[in-house]
């Protein structure tokens, strides 16, 4: 039961939106729109129905056309299911209104009773707001009009004055003006053959209408005919008017009292080249044993196209799945935030749904319904910070510290060179002037820093800097000192002489990004021995000025074209990187080489560093680690050797610019070798396909809350 009240909410947010009259457009064959009658609670006519036809894809639609609950045993079955086709397939499932989606007849005719029996007074509130945002007309292709009841007999009704109704107006079956006379009567009126214009209604709200009511109405909009519903009638449809009127009901043995056939009206368009629409009208009833039969025949052919709530995602499914949300992290928290307009730090399942779809882009994956197996949804809501935290590379979840360490450092000598002012800094970062900073002024404050830092990463540095925030993606101005103020005190220590104005009167070039070159000085320290040996040769390698490592950088650096204040501020910015943990005035090669090595780190997380790098590289190229594996194998043997590994490793990373590569840039071959030995789990000296993908695999840190 949990999981109808947020069905319903989310349900409410789709349909709100919604006009009072949608237009539908179908597209060729196969496409084709499936119209069902009243259902009144029948779930096995429902169950029928997509049994027969098939579940709601790209090129089958459905339109169901009001009453869905009342007089029935099972409306908030009826009605669930309903709301979440039309969450998992909005596209592609809609519902009209029809004059039983009202609280006074849902109080009159059982269904209130139902919902409150069933789960209580909390949920019968959220099913009458999501009524009334229903809407009450559907147009397909310009030619045919689906509403519920019929029309009012009104002069010169135009679709453009349905269109400008308020769908809220809270109509009464008594109405005088002319807008809620047309709704009224879209939700009670019946077609009659007697009558010339309109006739009193025996229903007490409505009207009759006739054959010229039709006439008039069609002629003027330029519309083929009408579909409604609201009669029970014995063959499970009617005609009416010349054929300009069809009753379509779908509650087959109607209360189980009628000897009544259902019936669904299949609509087609007649070629690729015409919007012209043809329509076949099916009746059938309800046999329970059959049903049953067919539902477990469409489980076991469709299950993995149409998974249900309660079926358990494949393993390899799922750790695909997983595998993109971590990759995509940064992408769903931005997405997660703007969605958030209370600044609540969480959103419901139908807009985590929303979302998933929408930067993912996995096709069939009914998110709404995963909801609960890849998030932890507490009253129908998700906490999306600490979502978008939950999956990481299985091996070592610890190994961003090191990273995190440099990459705080490396943000604070650069905010640090424009203000000193750590309050000034954070009201910058601060465009609402609310007191907290969220995700997306995080994300445009470092853009305008212009730090050539990927979303990803500043990802990764936006959840260290919020700390106990991490729910919300943001941070507050504690979290913000908490992280920076140890960092600006040793900054003023160390710039306390000639380095910083130095620095900050440097006129480097505007493609000169420090970050980018610190990122190309790591790969050639470690791919170009030979340049850095040609560079340090006249100097005295234990000491090295400041002006002695701007020509060591020169030429070492030479493929890049970098003009010289672009090579002395990259001195300066490795000068204070490395004074961070050191008070040396000088530079030794020694530590111009430590500079492109990995840190000192446990096994697992340098593993985890190096493997988290190399899955982000093949993800940016559009691959999966499964395709990786071929172009780790290089002879083919259908296994890995340690120098394929390492080869692998480094041509991944090559390809890479900006800091995913940080956390060390480079990797020495004894952490290369390290990284290996660790993931040879047979130590055999060889890394299986499984051993490999097993390396990659993506965990999920939250799995049994």
């Amino acid at each position: 039961t949990p999981l109808f009240p947020p069905t319903t909410h989310s349900a409410t947010d789709i349909f709100e939106p919604e006009p009072i009259l949608v237009d539908i457009t179908l597209g060729p064959a196969p496409t084709c729109l499936y119209v069902v009658g009243d259902l009144h609670g029948q779930l096995p006519d429902l169950q029928m129905i997509l049994a027969t036809h098939g579940f709601p894809s790209p090129t089958t639609h459905f339109l169901f056309n009001g009453d869905f609950v009342d007089r029935g045993p099972n409306g908030c079955e009826v009605l669930f299911t309903l709301f979440l086709l039309k969450l998992l397939h909005p596209h592609a499932v809609h519902l009209n209104r029809g004059n039983h989606e009202d609280a006074r007849l849902n109080e009159k005719h059982g269904f209130a009773q139902e919902v409150l029996a069933k789960y209580g007074p909390a949920l019968y509130n959220f099913i009458v707001d999501a009524f009334e945002a229903l809407p009450v007309f559907h147009l397909i292709n310009r030619q045919t009009l689906v509403l519920h009841g019929g029309l009012s007999g009104l002069p010169n009704v135009t679709l453009d004055e349905m269109r400008s109704i308020d769908k809220f107006l809270d109509y009464d079956i008594r109405a005088r003006t002319r807008p809620s006379v047309i709704l009224t009567c879209a939700l009670w009126s019946d077609p009659d053959e007697d009558v010339p214009r309109v006739a009193r209604n025996p229903r007490g709200a409505g009207v009759l209408f006739g054959t010229d009511v039709t006439r008039d109405f069609l002629e003027r909009n330029g519309l083929k005919n009408i579909i409604r519903s609201h009669q029970q009638v014995t063959d499970g449809f009617l005609r009416f008017h010349g054929d300009r009127v069809f009753t379509l009901f779908s509650a087959s043995n109607y209360n189980q009292k009628c000897d009544n056939l259902g019936a669904v009206a299949k609509l087609c368009r007649t070629s690729a080249h015409s919007d012209a629409l043809s329509m076949v009208i099916q009746s059938y009833k309800v046999n329970q044993h059959e049903v049953a039969a067919m539902i477990n025949f469409q489980k076991k052919i469709c299950h993995r196209a149409y998974p249900t709530y309660e079926m358990p995602v494949e393993d390899e499914t799922k750790q695909l799945l997983q595998s993109r949300i971590f990759h995509k992290r940064h992408e769903l928290l931005a997405v997660f935030t703007d969605l958030d307009r209370h600044g609540s730090n969480s959103v419901s399942v139908g807009q985590w749904a929303a979302g998933m779809a929408h930067v993912l882009r996995v096709k069939r994956v009914p998110w709404f319904s995963l909801a609960s197996t890849f998030a932890k949804v507490v009253a129908g809501r998700i906490k999306y910070g600490r979502f978008c935290r939950r999956y990481q590379i299985k091996i070592g979840r610890a190994s961003r510290r090191e990273w995190t360490r440099r990459m705080i450092g490396y943000l604070s000598r650069t905010i640090f060179e424009r203000c000193e002012d750590l309050a000034l800094i954070f009201a910058s970062f601060d465009a609402s002037g609310d007191g907290r900073v969220s995700y997306q002024e995080f994300l445009h404050a470092m853009h305008e820093l212009d730090l050539a830092i990927p979303d990803d990463q500043l990802f990764e540095l936006a959840t260290c800097i919020s700390g106990e925030d991490a729910d919300s993606g943001g941070f507050s101005y504690s979290a913000f000192l908490n992280v920076f103020l140890h960092q600006y005190e040793d900054l003023q220590t160390q710039m306390s002489g000639d380095l910083l104005p130095f620095m900050r009167h440097l006129a480097v070039s505007r493609t000169f990004r420090p970050w980018e070159a610190m990122e190309r000085l790591r790969t050639r320290i470690l791919l170009a021995p030979h340049a850095l040996h040609a560079g340090l040769a006249p100097f005295d390698p234990s000491a090295l000025s400041l002006a002695d490592l701007a020509a060591v950088l020169t030429t070492l650096m030479l493929p890049f074209n970098y003009t010289p204040l672009d090579i002395q501020y990259l001195a300066c910015e490795l000068l204070l990187a490395l004074r961070l943990s050191s008070t040396a005035s000088t530079l030794s090669a020694a530590d111009l080489r430590r500079a492109a090595a990995l840190p000192d780190a446990p096994d697992a997380e340098a593993a985890a560093a190096v493997l988290e790098r190399v899955a982000n590289a093949v993800f940016r190229a559009g691959g999966q680690m499964r395709h990786a594996f071929a172009a780790f194998d290089a002879d083919g043997s259908g296994e890995v050797s340690l120098d394929e590994f390492r080869s692998g490793v480094e041509a991944a990373l090559a390809g890479m610019a900006g800091p995913e590569r940080e956390g060390g840039g480079g990797v020495s071959a004894e952490q290369m070798r390290m990284v290996f030995e660790l993931l040879d789990e047979d130590g055999n000296g060889r890394l299986q396909y499984q051993e490999f993908l097993r390396a990659f695999e993506v965990e999920d840190t939250r799995a049994g809350e």
